[in-house]
């Protein structure tokens, strides 16, 4: 998304019926009213069959999840059997509004009625609502419109054109930006498994990010220490009192999850996890892995690992290094990927 996070977008399910009343009872009384043009304060059963059961080609309606949440559901309904038009409308949870998700469902949802034999969208919008057609204007397609009662009608061909493509390329690029961003230019960093023992791998991140003069704020996190490297430690990420964009984990990989949890509760916003013993330690270790992939990538958290050599950005303004490596290399606009990561520090 706008914002580097992430979102998974499926088809929606019978099964989804309850998420779906859940997102509508945290809609606003004026995000209800622009989508449904009327209070609409609880969904009645019948509509909420409507919904959620869809055939999938004259009807479609794809939701985007971010952990147990569905927030946000675009939809098409074909106007007429057979007919090349089709009618779509977007809801976005108000939580996640201007990530520019509602952009991101109107794409997959094109795709999907292009390869249903749909050509174009309408759509019927109420005119203070700048923020949807917004979505459909700076799409990139053709729109017309016209206005009546209050209410805009919308069309356009949803063949790609050139501008929606570049629009489609341009977000992506952004949004690729922005997640890494994150994990480049964080204000805070904690260190889950920070020790005072030298031979261990919490303390090499430590004292690295320490010895690089990192710009922002470091924390941490031993459940046995109140300090570490004379810095104050905090029992678990949870407990520290302020915000977390950056948190590299070194701990024991059979309680890398337990860690993953509370990275998760406190909303830290990218993970490096330099533990090892997963893909590289057999079958069920990878098996471990994706699952640990799949999770954090499910609540929108950006990752990189398990056994990462870590991140590290020279940037003056910024003086990270969270990596085992003990030094900063020069400053300059040469880069490389390496895997195994050992090879790298040599």
């Amino acid at each position: 998304m706008s914002d580097g996070g992430t979102v998974h977008i499926r088809p929606i399910v019978p099964s989804d019926a309850d998420a779906i009343v859940a997102l509508h009872g945290r809609l606003s009384e004026e995000t209800r009213y622009l989508r449904y043009f009327g209070a609409y304060p609880r969904i009645p059963p019948k509509d909420l069959e409507r919904f959620t059961v869809v055939d999938h080609y004259n009807r479609v309606a794809l939701v985007a999840v971010l952990g147990d949440d569905v927030v946000g559901v675009g939809r098409y309904e074909r106007i007429g059997e057979g007919s090349p038009n089709a009618e779509v409308a977007f809801v976005v949870d108000d939580a996640h509004q201007g990530r520019g998700l509602g952009s991101i469902l109107l794409e997959h949802l094109a795709a999907a009625a292009a390869e249903c034999g749909v050509e174009r969208f309408e759509a019927e919008v109420l005119s203070e609502n700048r923020v949807m057609m917004r979505v459909f204007t700076d799409a990139g397609y053709h729109v017309t419109k016209e206005y009546e009662y209050g209410t805009l009608h919308l069309e356009f061909d949803i063949d790609p054109t050139e501008e929606s493509l570049a629009v489609a390329r341009a977000r992506e690029q952004a949004a690729e930006a922005r997640s890494v961003h994150n994990l480049l230019h964080p204000r805070s960093v904690a260190v889950i498994g920070a020790s005072a023992d030298p031979g261990k791998i919490g303390y090499v991140v430590l004292s690295n990010l320490v010895s690089a003069d990192f710009a922002g704020t470091v924390y941490p996190v031993n459940d046995n220490r109140e300090s570490v490297r004379g810095v104050k430690a905090y029992p678990s990420v949870v407990d520290i009192p302020d915000e977390v964009d950056l948190a590299v984990v070194a701990v024991p990989a059979e309680k890398v999850f337990d860690v993953l949890d509370g990275a998760l509760e406190k909303g830290v916003k990218a993970l490096v996890i330099v533990s090892a013993g997963f893909s590289e330690a057999g079958p069920h270790g990878l098996h471990a892995e994706l699952q640990l992939v799949g999770e954090a990538r499910a609540h929108g958290m950006r990752l990189v690992g398990p056994s990462a050599l870590g991140v590290l950005n020279t940037d003056p303004k910024v003086r990270l290094n969270a990596t085992l490596a003990p030094w900063m290399p020069g400053r300059g606009g040469t880069g490389f990927f390496v895997n195994p990561g050992a090879p790298g520090v040599g």
